[in-house]
């Protein structure tokens, strides 16, 4: 192999011109990629928080200004988004579909991972959909970690973890203490207070909680959780009509002790194969038409987001919630590597416009 001193005059040239382009285009391409995550994170974090979404006061005096509490009316849920938010935009497209929805209930695992990238990702993703339903949000395993992005950060982006209100001689109860190890003796605290002040007061009771808690589901025992026979035993003796969970990705329906017991896992997330095997495995929402004394259920399956979409809300995602956060922690490796690519560039720029100069004198 011939040493660089030793080829044509020609050659060398050539290969000088190619370094010179090598350089300029990967410095290019670093800066080029990193314009686009600061333009893109600066846009997550300056986009309003949807003033629509959350367990709080606002949002339920947005259900209230929505129509009055008539006993015929409508509602939907969607559960788990996790790493699938192109398709769950899909679910949404849907469920705007239908004409006259009260609000929306979202069953948890909005986020892909706890931390606040992941929430403010979400919540970008959320508000870009133009949708102003009254929105409440149940926490999912996905959404909240003891030690990771616990309760009270939760709290601090939606509201408390665990709510009610009464809609349409109807009550509706929130659990999201019930993924929180450790805490879902407040949950049961909380779901016996709620329903002993207000259970006579109303003609249904909707409880909606992330993980199942019955293992007449026939559900895997992983996605079970402790204190599920306390909560049953509430749930019975109250006489809850429904209980509605996600966690687990698929359609599941079964009636026990005088309760509808429903799985709704498939607004986005990867569908998953287990001791179902087939069964309800698809991505859905269910829109609930309330009618005094009658409840019909409507379960509306969507087909699944294309190849391009998926990466693409990949790639998005992946942005904000991995590489800008690893900038944050490593600022003075990126603002070396960045500095880098300006000389590099700079280089590049100085070194063609001499060789302009040089041919043109020739």
């Amino acid at each position: 192999m011939k040493s660089a001193d030793t080829l044509p005059v020609g050659r060398r040239r050539h290969l000088a011109r190619a370094r010179v382009w090598g350089v300029g285009a990967a410095s290019l391409v670093v800066l080029t990629l990193q314009a686009l995550i600061v333009v893109h994170v600066l846009g997550v974090r300056q986009t309003p928080p949807p003033a629509n979404l959350g367990n709080g006061p606002a949002v339920s005096a947005g259900l209230a200004a929505v129509t009055s509490a008539a006993p015929s009316f409508s509602f939907a849920v969607i559960g788990d988004v996790n790493r699938g938010m192109a398709t769950f935009e899909r679910v949404m497209q849907r469920v705007l579909a239908e004409s006259n929805l009260s609000f929306l209930i979202l069953l948890g695992d909005c986020a892909s991972d706890p931390t606040r990238a992941d929430h403010d990702y979400f919540r970008e993703e959320f508000a870009e959909s133009g949708q102003t339903l009254p929105t409440f949000i149940v926490a999912g395993n996905h959404d909240v970690q003891v030690g990771r992005f616990p309760k009270e950060d939760f709290e601090a982006l939606y509201g408390p973890v665990d709510f009610s209100f009464t809609y349409g001689n109807c009550l509706f109860i929130g659990l999201g203490s019930g993924v929180l190890h450790g805490q879902q003796d407040e949950g049961v605290a909380y779901l016996e207070r709620t329903l002993a002040n207000e259970r006579a007061k109303v003609s249904r009771v909707f409880v909606f909680m992330h993980y199942p808690p019955m293992a007449a589901l026939r559900a895997p025992q992983e996605l079970l959780f402790s204190h599920t026979e306390a909560f049953i035993d509430v749930f019975e003796r109250y006489q809850v009509d429904y209980v509605i969970s996600g966690h687990h990705h698929r359609l599941a329906r079964t009636e026990e002790g005088g309760t509808t017991y429903l799985t709704s896992g498939g607004g986005g997330a990867r569908l998953r194969e287990d001791d179902y095997g087939h069964s309800g495995l698809f991505h859905h929402a269910i829109v609930f038409h309330v009618d005094g004394a009658s409840i019909e259920e409507q379960v509306h399956m969507v087909p699944a987001a294309g190849f391009l979409e998926t990466y693409g809300e990949k790639g998005e995602r992946w942005l904000t919630g991995n590489v800008w956060p690893w900038e944050e922690r490593h600022l003075a490796v990126v603002l070396a590597v960045d500095a880098v690519a300006v000389l590099g560039l700079a280089f590049s720029l100085r070194a063609l416009s001499r060789r302009r100069t040089d041919v043109a004198a020739l």
